[in-house]
């Protein structure tokens, strides 16, 4: 092989791997366009947020039903779903606003709120077990709800002031036991059928106690603030 000979299979390889690379080079930047277009033009969906201004599209379903143990009741979420359309793509806001409780032995049905206008932030059950098989009997049902736009950002999201609400399992007997906190920062079920609860509300702390007896308060005390002076 002489010396041109040599220099043309160079030059021909380099200008195939060029072209390669120019390919390759294309390729990434369909890619890339088609991704940056799917993420624009997709579907967003958020959660736990009320949109309070009337503009929005609202409509509703039910959700899947969970059996409250101990009961013949199973409960239903009632899912508010808004959705707004944008140049290019839609977005929808989902959010629990009431809860609608079955009698699987009989025609009994019934709302848990009289209204669908709160955001209900969470649902727990109160067993003094939740891990054994079976599961011990539902005490009562805690609620975390938003009843209003407290920071006025005209939505209802977890960032407002929070309502603490107890009910019977079956929903029944709904009542606001701590009327406004901030988070709830720890609870427990004790012995003897109360509710010991921990919580926040503009910077304090708080420890409370309720009878899930009679769903009333027994105590509520400041805990010591953060410079450790009570």
């Amino acid at each position: 092989m002489d010396k041109d000979q040599f220099f043309e299979r160079v030059w021909h390889f380099n200008a195939i791997m060029i072209a390669l690379a120019g390919v390759l080079a294309i390729g990434l930047m369909v890619f890339g366009a088609y991704q940056v277009y799917g993420e624009l033009t997709r579907d967003r969906t958020v959660h736990q947020i009320v949109n309070v201004e009337a503009r929005k599209a609202e409509q509703w379903h039910l959700e899947h039903a969970s059996h409250i143990a101990g009961s013949d009741y199973l409960v239903m979420p009632l899912v508010s779903d808004q959705k707004r359309d944008e140049s290019y793509y839609s977005k929808s806001a989902k959010a629990a606003r009431n809860y609608l409780f079955v009698d699987a032995t009989s025609d009994a049905q019934h709302w848990l709120l009289p209204h669908n206008r709160s955001l209900f932030v969470s649902r727990e059950t109160l067993s003094h077990d939740d891990y054994i098989n079976p599961p011990e009997p539902v005490i009562a049902q805690l609620y975390q709800v938003v009843n209003a736009d407290s920071n006025k950002d005209k939505r209802l999201t977890a960032s407002d002031i929070k309502t603490l609400a107890l009910s019977r399992p079956d929903g029944t007997g709904y009542v606001e036991v701590i009327p406004a906190m901030n988070e709830l920062l720890g609870k427990k079920l004790t012995n003897g059928n109360q509710l010991f609860v921990l919580y926040r509300y503009k910077g304090v702390g708080y420890r409370a106690l309720f009878d899930l007896n009679a769903f009333k308060q027994v105590s509520q005390t400041q805990l010591p603030s953060s410079t450790g002076q009570p």
